[in-house]
């Protein structure tokens, strides 16, 4: 099982959540998606190998960039 972790931003309710759940999973419906809403946190598992890059635009394009590091 392959995990990759994101710190996200912009996250700020029950809603935000089930979009990116929903976006992820309309991506791949195997994903096993998990989202921390107060620490902002995405995992994401899969048996496949995850790009996270290709993640990261989906991330960007619904708005909730992944948090750049300072």
């Amino acid at each position: 099982m392959k995990t990759e972790e994101f710190q996200l931003t912009n996250m700020k309710c029950q809603g935000c959540v089930q979009t990116i759940q929903n976006e992820l999973t309309k991506m791949d419906p195997k994903l096993k998606v998990s989202i921390d809403l107060t620490n902002q946190q995405l995992i994401i598992e899969s048996e496949n190998t995850l790009d996270r890059h290709f993640i990261n635009n989906i991330l960007d394009s619904i708005g909730f960039p992944e948090k750049k590091e300072q």
